[in-house]
C-alpha cells in the first residue's frame, strides 16, 4: 500500500470539510483542550461550525461567559481532537485560537436558528455554582455569542486501520509533512 503525504493532508481537509458540511459525520464534534488558570488541561466537546481549507482555519462557537473563553483569553493555544471509529482515523490539530465579537461574529449570529441561541447567554453565567438543576434562565443575546477562529499551525494525522501509520503536517514547515511512528 503506497499512500503519499500531500494525498493524506488533502484527505484530512477533506474530513473536516465533511464534518462541516454533515450533521451526522464523527468530524462534526471535536474535542477542545485547553489549560485553565491554575496550569490544568480543560476538555469539553464542542461542534465544529466552519472549515476554511486555503487559510488552514476552523470555526466553532461558545458562549463568552464560558471558562473556555477565559482560558484561550490568557493563552490561545489549544488542541482539537477528531476520531472515526468506523475508519479508525484520529485527526490532532494543535491551533491559536482568535475569539471574536466583530461584524464576522454578527453575521454569523444570524444563521444561529432561534431555538439555538438559547445556547448564548445565561443567568448566572454558565459554569457558577446554583441551588437546584434549574436554578438559572435563559437570556439569549448576541453580545454573549463568540465565534472561535482556530489557525492550524500543526495537523497530526493517525490511521488505525489494519497497517497503521501517522503523519505530521506543520505550519512552519509550509505543510510538507513527515511521517511518524505510530
Amino acid at each position: 500500500m503506497k499512500i503519499l503525504l500531500s494525498e493524506l493532508l488533502d484527505q484530512a481537509w477533506g474530513l473536516l470539510e465533511e464534518g462541516q458540511a454533515d450533521g451526522h459525520s464523527p468530524f462534526r464534534l471535536m474535542s477542545l483542550a485547553t489549560v485553565d488558570i491554575e496550569g490544568q488541561p480543560q476538555t469539553r466537546h464542542v461542534v465544529l461550525r466552519a472549515v476554511d481549507r486555503a487559510g488552514k482555519t476552523l470555526e466553532f462557537h461558545t458562549d463568552i461567559g464560558s471558562s473556555k473563553c477565559v482560558e484561550l483569553q490568557a493563552n490561545p493555544r489549544a488542541q482539537l481532537l477528531f476520531w472515526d471509529l468506523e475508519r479508525a482515523i484520529q485527526l490532532r490539530l494543535h491551533v491559536l485560537i482568535k475569539l471574536r465579537q466583530d461584524a464576522h461574529r454578527d453575521e454569523q449570529w444570524q444563521n444561529v436558528p432561534k431555538s439555538s441561541q438559547i445556547s448564548y447567554g445565561k443567568t448566572p453565567r454558565t459554569g457558577l455554582t446554583i441551588s437546584n438543576p434549574f436554578a438559572y434562565q435563559l437570556t439569549p443575546s448576541r453580545s454573549q455569542f463568540m465565534v472561535c477562529t482556530c489557525a492550524v499551525q500543526k495537523l497530526e494525522f493517525l490511521s488505525l486501520k489494519e497497517q497503521h501509520f501517522r503523519a505530521v503536517f506543520q505550519a512552519d514547515e509550509r505543510w510538507a509533512g513527515t511521517w511518524l511512528s505510530p
